[in-house]
């Protein structure tokens, strides 16, 4: 039936419930994802009316671009302030080197450093215009970027991820 309904002229947004336990591991979701032209939305089981806290997952491609711009425009139609957080996982190796008081190596640091010329440039070059986005860096040696997306999420409480997808792979993961 839902599958049936993709084939209707599109629609802004496609907004469906997702349980914390699915008897069929999500098979319905996943096609949706894989199908639907329009932007989607999951709510999942329990979670908060209140969106406070919006994280979106950043590659830094035209898709992160325009994940940004419909968390932006979410972000205006609220009533509440909210913050908005991008945020892009750096898939490392651990070298040999110190850590700072950061936690991170100077390899590391520079990285980061590098990595916040080049978001200011991503904005710049996607025309995205708004001081208040905090951009940050997530290092991670698990090389699983789906799941360093959901913990830094839940540990920021974050309300809302929003991503921007090429393929599906991460956001069927994610499912």
């Amino acid at each position: 039936e839902l599958l049936k309904l993709m084939e209707l002229p599109p629609v802004d947004l496609l907004i469906l419930g997702k349980k914390k336990i699915h008897s069929k591991s999500g098979i319905t979701a996943k096609r949706i994802a894989r199908h639907v032209k329009s932007d989607l939305l999951f709510i999942p089981e329990g979670s908060t009316k209140k969106i406070k806290r919006i994280l979106v997952a950043t590659d830094f491609s035209k898709y992160s671009a325009r994940a940004i711009d419909r968390a932006l425009t979410l972000q205006q139609g609220l009533i509440e302030p909210t913050v908005l957080e991008s945020v892009f996982i750096m898939d490392v190796l651990e070298p040999l080197d110190k850590k700072n008081a950061g936690g991170y190596t100077p390899i590391e640091s520079a990285l980061q450093q590098e990595m916040d010329i080049h978001f200011a440039d991503f904005l710049s070059k996607n025309k995205i215009v708004n001081e208040n986005i905090k951009c940050s860096y997530i290092k991670t040696d698990e090389h699983n970027i789906a799941k360093s997306i959901r913990t830094y999420a839940r540990d920021q409480n974050m309300d809302l991820i929003v991503m921007g997808a090429k393929g599906h792979n991460v956001i069927e993961r994610f499912l």
